[in-house]
């Protein structure tokens, strides 16, 4: 009997394999991601920089100008007026000492800060949007593809057979990625800030940035998750990441049979963050036991056993469930009528 492997090589075409997990959670350090949503203040050396030059220069111009103003024509008696001069001197010196010394101390301790912060961005250099944005997607992606084994969903039968004859006959493709479920819901969403603490110094806190070019908000914990209807019951992964603290894992595997599911409802939150208007929305399973799945529904999609179509977007997603729920539920009862006429 050929002993056929069951990882070949992937396409050039397809998506590069991404890294383990741990390895993925780690491509910017906590440093890189803390600059990412808490960026340096920015130094105020160019107005420091022109209030010490208009001021030493009105320190030195003034007096003299002064000076020269109340001085008489030259051979006449200046006794008075050179006695003022020597006032103004004494003043101005006394003005340079109260205030333009002080204003260089600071500049100068600015400056040496700035300094310090460029050499420390230089060692730790933020990600860019269009970075962490990809990021998160890998992530994401990654735990999608660990779901049906965290799961332990079986792999697609009819398909496995059909690489394996395939492979036999010569034709090399993909190896089977292809799981045993009709329906596959993958979820991704946010936890919304809490004003109880800092983010900035609890890490545990959900942080945030609005990323301009690309028109939406980065944050610091994302909850990702996948949803399988099976022929036999309903499996839930869920994964949530918090990039600051990627070490502390929090995740949870779920099956429940499909007769315990009694309704699956959306739900909109909104809130207000800063001076924004944030909307989040959720897929709720509520069991017999009264027991409810929540899901952070931000971005969705529904994937079909055929792998042909794909619905992106909550409402189509929340849609194109309840028609597959609805479906396996007559597929049920016709079983049951089934069962019943054979027994009669």
């Amino acid at each position: 009997m050929i002993n056929i492997p069951w990882t070949l090589p992937p396409d050039r075409d397809q998506t590069p394999e991404l890294p383990p997990l741990p390895d993925l959670l780690n491509r910017f350090s906590g440093e890189q991601i803390h600059l990412y949503f808490f960026p340096l203040p920015r130094r105020p050396l160019r107005e420091l920089a022109m209030k010490l030059l208009l001021l030493v220069g009105c320190l030195l111009v003034a007096p003299v100008l002064l000076y020269v103003w109340l001085i008489k024509p030259a051979g006449q008696e200046v006794t008075l007026v050179e006695l003022v001069g020597v006032g103004l001197v004494g003043c101005d010196l006394w003005l340079f000492r109260r205030y333009a010394i002080p204003l260089w101390r600071r500049f100068w301790h600015e400056y040496s800060e700035y300094r310090k912060e460029k050499e420390y961005l230089r060692e730790n250099p933020p990600p860019s949007e269009e970075e962490y944005d990809q990021w998160i997607q890998d992530i994401g992606r990654k735990i999608y593809e660990l779901a049906p084994e965290k799961l332990h969903i079986s792999y697609s039968k009819e398909y496995s057979e059909e690489w394996v004859k395939d492979i036999r006959e010569g034709v090399y493709r993909e190896a089977p990625k292809r799981w045993n479920f009709e329906v596959s819901l993958q979820t991704r969403g946010y936890p919304l800030p809490s004003s109880k603490t800092s983010p900035e110094q609890d890490k545990s806190q959900q942080a945030y940035k609005w990323a301009a070019r690309l028109g939406e908000r980065h944050y610091s914990i994302n909850v990702f998750a996948r949803l399988f209807i099976t022929k036999d019951y309903i499996a839930i992964y869920t994964n949530t990441i918090n990039v600051r603290e990627p070490e502390k894992i929090k995740e949870k595997a779920e099956h429940f049979y499909h007769r315990h599911l009694t309704y699956v409802s959306r739900e909109t939150v909104t809130r207000v963050i800063g001076d924004d208007i944030v909307k989040q929305d959720y897929l709720s399973l509520k069991l017999d036991s009264n027991y409810t799945i929540r899901l952070h529904a931000a971005f969705v999609k529904i994937i079909y056993a055929n792998y042909e179509s794909a619905e992106n977007g909550v409402d189509a997603t929340h849609a194109g469930l309840l028609n597959v729920l609805s479906e396996h539920k007559m597929s049920e009862v016709r079983s049951f009528v089934e069962a019943s006429k054979v027994q009669d």
